[in-house]
């Protein structure tokens, strides 16, 4: 029997052509492709395997086993698998650290084949994708929706925070009110006059710490004002010097250009002294702190990776310290109220504050810290489109707080009602009072003589504050008005009383406070 010599070569032929039609379509897959023998040493690699692994066709024909394309430390994971697969098991795509030529390792996924010839085993066919970027675009998303989490958590601890306020308030405007009226009877040397002082300067510490709660629930009341970021910082040089240790190197690095924003200038510079006191804290062998302006444009990519952001312009205060710095855990809890970075010794409200008011100025606040890498604090406040003029305070005189005039008192707290009455009636006025908004009116037209002054709570059962202040305007048009409330600026914002010019006061109440305040309102200023 002869064999067809040209069917041969033509076969042969075929063969190589189907072989190299192969290899072509194998080398423009955006994967690795490999081969090897049954010792697992590599016999081929496309083009984007040479290209990634950094291996030539030389460096293969010398020998390589296929195990040193994967981290020492997967090998043994690897055994497994490899078991798996002469088992005719299929573990699937299996995730590894990949080693490039040059030591480098990369996140990879791996899937393999084994090759049966004539029964026996011959090697193993399998591919290779990089995931470096599926990692990183993972890695990044996992860290917004961390960012989003916390922002959440510390939205609800803020709504807490201010949903207590208003009882608290009301049970701090006594203690506060009746402890500084004990303190105008005692004479100068009286023994009780001390034990007076402690209890008027624990309330006043209550108060500070709902203050600050406030601020970081971002419902206390702002004046915002046309304000230049340097020249806030500048003024405020001199006291933060006195404040902070003579080991730490304070420095002032102002924007040529003045970044003038809308800001409640005494909250920025609470800002500025709680982050100063904050870094002080974490220099307890002395250090450099840093205080710098500055202005950015922030894009759509930047928003992207910062929730809550918004695209605009921003003037940009930063705060470094060369101190201890924080690690991961101590940064997602930074801001949450009670958490303390000094442990006992810190109320854990001094970073909760500044967050909460850079937030209530419509801005951001992001930290930037390693162990023993110190600390970056970036706050951006956003540039109003038209630059407003910086508004000069004008001076102010004293006031004398004494009075004769009539003032009606609706307050539905007794205990906050009588404290009113008590403090206003040992100005010399004429005290009226009722618990209600029915009731108010019911004594505005009983009494025969005029009132002058209408001092009403806003948030009361039935009839509010607004309501009542527009009847009694109406009947009695000479009436002046002033508001009160320990209610959070969210629920008092319902009722129409946070406008410009309404005249307004906060709980606790506070007899020099409220004495001048009402003063000020029937003066007419």
């Amino acid at each position: 029997m002869g064999i067809n010599i040209l069917e041969l070569k033509s076969a042969e032929k075929a063969l190589r052509e189907s072989e190299k039609r192969f290899r072509n379509l194998v080398g423009l897959l955006p994967v690795c492709v490999f081969e090897t023998d049954p010792n697992y040493r590599l016999t081929f690699f496309n083009k984007h395997a040479h290209e990634l692994f950094g291996y030539s066709e030389k460096d293969l024909e010398q020998g390589i086993n296929g195990f040193k394309l994967i981290d020492a430390k997967d090998h043994s994971r690897a055994m497994e698998n490899l078991k798996q697969r002469h088992q005719n098991e299929n573990p699937g795509l299996v995730e590894y650290r990949a080693t490039k030529k040059d030591g480098s390792n990369f996140p990879a996924l791996m899937q393999t084949t084994t090759v049966i010839k004539e029964g026996l085993f011959s090697g193993m066919q399998g591919i290779i994708i990089d995931i470096s970027d599926r990692k990183q675009q993972e890695e990044k998303r996992l860290k917004i929706l961390d960012q989003l989490r916390q922002a959440q958590k510390i939205e609800s601890i803020g709504r807490l925070a201010g949903g207590i306020s208003h009882d608290l308030n009301n049970m701090l405007s006594p203690i506060i009110g009746y402890a500084e009226l004990l303190l105008y009877d005692f004479e100068q040397d009286h023994t009780i006059k001390e034990y007076v002082n402690q209890i008027l300067g624990a309330g006043l510490r209550a108060r500070d710490i709902i203050h600050q709660l406030l601020a970081f629930s971002r419902k206390q009341t702002l004046k915002y004002q046309p304000a230049n970021l340097n020249k806030i910082l500048t003024n405020f040089e001199k006291l933060l010097r006195r404040t902070i240790r003579e080991d730490i190197d304070i420095e002032i690095r102002t924007l040529p250009v003045k970044p003038v924003i809308m800001a409640d200038t005494g909250q920025l510079e609470q800002v500025i002294m709680n982050l100063a006191i904050n870094a002080q804290d974490a220099m307890p062998n002395g250090g450099k702190l840093v205080f710098e302006t500055g202005a950015v444009d922030l894009d759509e990519n930047y928003t992207k990776t910062h929730p809550g952001s918004k695209p605009g312009s921003y003037a940009v205060l930063t705060v470094s310290d060369s101190g201890i710095g924080m690690d991961e855990a101590t940064r997602e809890c930074l801001f949450e109220p009670f958490f303390s970075t000094k442990g006992n010794k810190g109320t854990g409200l001094g970073l909760a504050t500044v967050y909460g008011i850079v937030k209530q100025h419509k801005g951001n606040i992001w930290v930037y810290s390693e162990p023993g890498m110190g600390s970056i604090f970036k706050i951006y406040l956003p540039l109003p489109q038209k630059v407003p003029s910086e508004i000069k305070p004008a001076p102010k005189g004293l006031l004398n707080l004494k009075g004769s005039e009539t003032i009606l008192i609706v307050e539905d707290n007794e205990h906050v009602r009588l404290l009113a009455h008590d403090i206003l009636k040992k100005q010399g006025y004429t005290i009226l009072l009722a618990d209600n908004g029915t009731e108010a009116l019911n004594v505005l037209n009983r009494y025969d003589h005029p009132v002058h002054l209408l001092l009403t709570d806003v948030v009361m059962p039935g009839m509010n504050g607004k309501e009542l202040c527009a009847l009694a305007v109406e009947k009695f048009p000479g009436l002046k008005v002033l508001f009160m409330s320990g209610y959070t600026d969210d629920i008092i914002s319902h009722h129409g009383v946070l406008e410009n010019g309404v005249p307004f006061i906060h709980k606790p109440l506070s007899a020099d406070l409220l004495s001048s305040r009402v003063r000020e309102i029937l003066n007419g200023s």
